[in-house]
């Protein structure tokens, strides 16, 4: 079974390949012939819209992702000059999201919908092993999920090493990171929101910070817990009784501390300006993100990793802490 570093190391070979992909896939949306132009848009809609390419389920997400080979014409409405607009119902699960797509795309799926009733299947020509097939033609191993990887963990690498400075001061670093990687996930699954968002702004600074400090404490508190569990002696604080760190204590504190994450990360959420919307229920992040860009940051900006994502995550993956600070995806 492929491992979790392999997969992220396989996306990142994307690089060497994608150049070409795109300027193959570009050619054909003009192709005389049907089958090459479908495959073209469907890889482009699964590199640029994050779809799959059949319905399938993601890895850690339990919603299923939407997929080329099941579009019905029915769930695209094409707006001129070259707006898609999808809409697709399923079992708890309602999409309505807006794409500006290239015009030769655009194009193409009005010549796919012609003659075409709306319960009819929009790419006729292709079936998911087809397409599937396809997108191994274009780099062994590759697969939609490998794409979305490799496109979300591209888009946080340069989005964080464009917007964050060395010498920025740790508070104003964290809410960067914050920033950057929910703009790497509007980024990687809508194109049309680009948006950084303002630094200057002391409110959200202030909360970037809180959470930066917050998850620092979760880090303590879950090798605290680590510590009391193994029997061992805990460090205190200053003015604190060493008999209330026990287990349970700790256990009641570390689901306080998460709570305030959350709770935080909400109000910063609901802050940020504009609102954009995730689409096909994408999986959260930082399940597309590599690890290693988030720790080769921190050691460049001399953060701490453990203040950006916690103790457990990285006792998941040990291998990211190994980076080299030099690391881009």
């Amino acid at each position: 079974m492929e491992s979790i570093k392999e997969r992220f190391d396989k996306a990142r070979m994307l690089k060497d390949y994608i150049g070409n992909i795109r300027a193959a896939y570009t050619r054909d949306f003009t192709s005389e012939d049907d089958v090459k132009k479908q495959k073209a848009v469907a890889t482009y809609m699964i590199d640029k819209l994050a779809l799959n390419a059949g319905t399938e389920k993601d890895d850690d997400d339990e919603v299923s992702l939407l997929g080329c080979c099941t579009i019905k014409v029915e769930n695209i409405k094409a707006n001129p000059p070259n707006m898609l607009e999808f809409s697709f119902h399923g079992k708890g699960l309602t999409v309505e999201t807006v794409y500006e797509v290239e015009d030769s795309v655009w194009e193409a799926i009005v010549q796919f919908q012609t003659r075409k009733h709306g319960s009819d299947v929009l790419f006729d020509k292709l079936d998911t092993y087809e397409l599937t097939a396809h997108l191994k033609e274009l780099m062994p191993g590759l697969t939609a999920n490998l794409l979305r990887t490799y496109n979300a963990s591209v888009a946080l690498d340069n989005v964080l090493n464009k917007e964050t400075m060395e010498g920025d001061d740790v508070k104003k670093s964290l809410f960067y990171y914050h920033a950057c990687t929910e703009v790497a996930s509007i980024i990687h699954n809508n194109p049309r929101s680009r948006t950084i968002f303002n630094p200057d702004n002391p409110s959200l600074l202030h909360l970037g910070g809180l959470i930066g400090d917050l998850q620092g404490t979760l880090a303590d508190l879950e090798m605290d817990l680590d510590m009391a569990k193994k029997g061992k002696r805990l460090k205190v604080s200053e003015g604190e009784e060493e008999g209330n760190l026990n287990p349970e204590m700790l256990e009641r504190k570390i689901a306080e501390t998460t709570s305030r994450i959350k709770r935080l990360e909400d109000k910063m959420r609901r802050k940020k300006e504009p609102k954009a919307v995730v689409a096909f229920g994408s999986a959260s992040i930082p399940h597309y993100l590599d690890p290693r860009i988030t720790v080769a940051w921190s050691m460049r900006h001399e953060v701490l990793p453990v203040k950006v994502l916690s103790k457990r995550y990285f006792d998941m993956y040990p291998w990211a802490l190994e980076v080299d600070p030099a690391f881009r995806y």
